[in-house]
C-alpha cells in the first residue's frame, strides 16, 4: 500500500480529522479504573445497583476501542489523486460512547423529521416520578417501557377530551431517559406529540388549550401508580404515603408550541429527547487523581451545589446503570406515529403509486425515496456533527472511497508499523460538543420535598390536615 504525503504529514487544514480517544477524560477514567470497578463491584455496588449486567462489560470494552487504529481500521482512498488515511472502527454503543451517540442523535434528528413528525403543531412533555418509586424502575427495566406507555396514554386522553373524539389519536415519540444532570437514576419521559389528534380519514384536528400541569400530574400518577400496584412493586401503604404529602413528587411540564412549519425546532428537540446521561466537557479530572468531579448547569436542590465529586469507581458505577439491555428500546413512537400505523400508511402509498401513470421526474413519495440507512450513513453524520465531509479529498477536492476493511491483527500490525502510526495517532478531534436545541430543556426536578429513606414500614399522617388527599382520590387511570 502507498503512503501518501497525507498519511505521512498529517489532514491538510479544513480537511476531516480522526479523533483521539485516548484524549478524552472519559475514556482515560474507564481505562484506568474499569478493572478495580469490576473487582470491586459485587461487594460495593451490587447491593445499590444490582448484578452487572453482561451488557456492561461488552459495551465498555466497545467503547476502549472505539476509534483506536490497532483494533482494525477502514482504508479511505481518493482514486484520483491517490491520497488516503485510515479510518479507525468505531463501537456505535449507546449512552457511553460521546462520539458514537452524537452520531445517533443526529440520525434521530433526521429519521423524526424525514419518516415520523407530521407538519403539525407539537409540544415538547416531561413527566417524573418521584424518589420513592424510582428504584422500582431500576430492580426491573422493563418497566421503564411501560413509564413511557403511561405518559402518552396521559396525553392522549388529555387531547382526545379536547377533541372530542375518542376514536382520533395524536402522533408522539416517547423517549424515556434514566438519568438526571448528575448521574443520579431519575428515571422520566421526554415526548414530542402532536399537539392535536389524527381522524381516521388523515385529517388533523390541533388543540389550542393547554393543560394545567397539575391535571396532566394527577393523571400520570395514577397511571403509574396503579402499574406500579398491579405488579405487585409497591403497596397501598407507599401509595397512601405518597398521597398524603401536598407534594407527591410527580412532575408534568408542557413546552411552547413547535410551529407546523418549524422543522428546525423539531428536530432539534428530537435530539434532545435521546442525549447521552454524560458530557465529557463537565468532567474535571486530573491523571492518577481520586477524585472526579462532574459539574452541572445549575445548582441542583438536593446536591446543593451545580457540581458532584466521585471517586473514579463511583462514577462508573453511576455511568454504566445508564446503559440500556440489549434490544431495550428508549424511543417509542405511539399512536399515529407508531410503526405500524406508519407502516400501513406506506403500504398504501405504494400500492397507489405503483398504478399511478408515470409522471417523468415529478416528485417522489416517501415510498420511491432511498433506504434510509443509506441517507443518514457515516460520512452524512460526520458532515452533519463537525461540518466537515469526510469523503471530500483534501488534496485535490475528489470523492473518496472506502477501498478495504482492515481487520486481522496481524495485517493491522504490519500497516501501522510501517506507517509508524503504532505508537502516535496523527492529529485528531475533540468530542463532540453538545446540541443545543431551541426548545428551552428543563431538568425534572419536581421531586425532592419531602424525602424520607424508602422503608416502607410504617405509614406517617400528614402534619397539616389541609395537604390530606380525599378518602375517595382514585389511584388507578381514570374513567
Amino acid at each position: 500500500m502507498g503512503r501518501s504525503a497525507a498519511l505521512a504529514s498529517g489532514p491538510a487544514l479544513g480537511a476531516y480529522r480522526a479523533r483521539r480517544p485516548k484524549d478524552s477524560a472519559l475514556w482515560r477514567l474507564f481505562d484506568a479504573h474499569y478493572e478495580e470497578f469490576e473487582a470491586t463491584y459485587e461487594e460495593r455496588f451490587e447491593e445499590t445497583y444490582g448484578e452487572l449486567r453482561p451488557v456492561v462489560g461488552r459495551v465498555v470494552e466497545g467503547f476502549l476501542k472505539c476509534g483506536i487504529l490497532d483494533f482494525g481500521f477502514a482504508r479511505v482512498r481518493c482514486p484520483d489523486c491517490g491520497d488516503e488515511y485510515l479510518l479507525a472502527f468505531s463501537c456505535k454503543a449507546r449512552c457511553l460512547c460521546p462520539s458514537c451517540h452524537k452520531k445517533r442523535q443526529v440520525s434521530f434528528g433526521e429519521f423524526a423529521v424525514e419518516e415520523v413528525l407530521a407538519e403539525v403543531p407539537h409540544r415538547h412533555v416531561i413527566f417524573s416520578v418521584p424518589r420513592m418509586v424510582r428504584w422500582a424502575f431500576r430492580r426491573d427495566r422493563r418497566r421503564l417501557a411501560k413509564l413511557a406507555k403511561a405518559a402518552y396514554a396521559t396525553v392522549r386522553e388529555f387531547l382526545q377530551s379536547a377533541v372530542g373524539d375518542g376514536s382520533a389519536v395524536p402522533g408522539a415519540m416517547a423517549c424515556v431517559q434514566s438519568y438526571g444532570e448528575f448521574l443520579d437514576w431519575h428515571p422520566h419521559v421526554h415526548c414530542l406529540v402532536s399537539w392535536g389528534c389524527f381522524r381516521k380519514d388523515g385529517s388533523f384536528a390541533a388543540v389550542d388549550q393547554v393543560p394545567a400541569a397539575v391535571d396532566l400530574e394527577k393523571l400520570f400518577r395514577h397511571k403509574v401508580l396503579r402499574m406500579l400496584l398491579d405488579e405487585g412493586a409497591i403497596d397501598e401503604s407507599v401509595v397512601a404515603k405518597l398521597l398524603s404529602w401536598k407534594h407527591t413528587g410527580f412532575g408534568a411540564f408542557v413546552g411552547h408550541e413547535l410551529p407546523a412549519k418549524d422543522r428546525e425546532a423539531r428536530e432539534a428537540v428530537a435530539r434532545y429527547l435521546v442525549h447521552p446521561p454524560v458530557v465529557v466537557g463537565r468532567i474535571l479530572t486530573e491523571e492518577n487523581s481520586e477524585q472526579v468531579v462532574y459539574k452541572g448547569d445549575k445548582i441542583h436542590p438536593r446536591h446543593g451545589a451545580n457540581f458532584r465529586v466521585f471517586e473514579p469507581v463511583e462514577f462508573i458505577a453511576e455511568l454504566v446503570s445508564h446503559i440500556p439491555n440489549v434490544h431495550e428500546k428508549t424511543a417509542i413512537h405511539y399512536g399515529w406515529y407508531s410503526n405500524k400505523t406508519r407502516g400501513t400508511r406506506k403500504a398504501e402509498a405504494a400500492a397507489v403509486s405503483s398504478f399511478a401513470p408515470a409522471e417523468g421526474e415529478g416528485s417522489a413519495t416517501e415510498a420511491d425515496r432511498a433506504p434510509a440507512e443509506v441517507r443518514r450513513n457515516w460520512a452524512r453524520m460526520i458532515r452533519r456533527v463537525f461540518e466537515v465531509d469526510p469523503l471530500i479529498c483534501p488534496q485535490c477536492g475528489g470523492t473518496m472511497q472506502i477501498v478495504a476493511l482492515i481487520e486481522k491483527p496481524e495485517v493491522v500490525r504490519r500497516i501501522l508499523d510501517y506507517l509508524k502510526l503504532s505508537s502516535t495517532e496523527p492529529p485528531g478531534r475533540s468530542p463532540p460538543s453538545p446540541t443545543t436545541p431551541k426548545e428551552p430543556t428543563y431538568e425534572p426536578l419536581f421531586d425532592d420535598l419531602p424525602w424520607e429513606e424508602p422503608t416502607f414500614e410504617a405509614d406517617e399522617e400528614p402534619t397539616n390536615e389541609a395537604d390530606r388527599p380525599p378518602e375517595d382520590e382514585p389511584i388507578g387511570d381514570s374513567a
